[in-house]
């Protein structure tokens, strides 16, 4: 992210923020500039709300909102936020600098992780003509309708058992919801597995695909 301190008067940005993901992956729903205008309304809503602050406070915190590079919209919020819910003697300059709003964000590799973690322990249910991820233990504890067999992953990937009566669009749901499996950890995979995945997807060959998918997927090693 580049951060510019701008020196001008009236509405002119004080300063301006892009979006940036931190150390921690987080990125600040914030970005954009900090107006004149807008930091002394803050400042004047700020003092009539806290009027027991000395001018060295309200100086300091002025130059600490430019420092920061907060924007319009998250020092707005950060005021708004301040007056509801600070009392009036514990109201601080990180009450404004330290307030934000993140989103967390996942490598790759991380989401690929906890797409893992969670193909491991949930299977595909379906209810009232919908399909829904339930984990394994609910799914069994209270018998809910698996769109899978049960037997799936025991079958060997070198046969093909019988659909069981899915129609069309089911196996196409099944399909699409372990594309995104696969797609999720592709280079967990040979080229090899990778070309015969591909072909039991173009075929439609579902239960061998899933049964394939386990049988392949193994961290750390490559089974042809």
């Amino acid at each position: 992210m580049n951060n510019e301190i701008v020196h001008h008067q009236n509405s002119s940005p004080v300063c301006r923020t892009e979006n940036r993901v931190d150390e921690n992956n987080e990125l600040s729903v914030y970005s954009g500039s900090l107006s004149k205008n807008v930091l002394d309304d803050c400042l004047k809503k700020l003092y009539s709300a806290f009027p027991n602050k000395s001018r060295y406070f309200w100086i300091e915190l002025k130059e600490s909102v430019m420092q920061a590079k907060l924007t319009d919209a998250r020092l707005t919020d950060a005021v708004i936020n301040a007056i509801r819910n600070t009392p009036i003697n514990f109201f601080s300059i990180s009450d404004i600098i330290g307030y934000d709003k993140k989103v967390k964000l996942l490598t790759i590799s991380e989401f690929n992780l906890q797409a893992q973690q969670l193909y491991a322990t949930h299977s595909l249910v379906k209810i009232n003509n919908s399909y829904f991820y339930a984990s394994n233990n609910d799914v069994e504890r209270y018998e809910l309708p698996k769109a899978v067999p049960m037997n799936i992953k025991t079958t060997s990937y070198k046969q093909e058992p019988e659909t069981q009566g899915f129609n069309e669009s089911t196996i196409d749901v099944i399909l699409n919801e372990y594309r995104k499996r696969y797609e999720a950890n592709k280079y967990s995979y040979t080229a090899g597995q990778r070309e015969k995945i591909e072909t039991l997807f173009q075929n439609k060959r579902y239960i061998s695909i899933i049964a394939m998918l386990d049988y392949y997927y193994n961290p750390g090693t490559n089974n042809e």
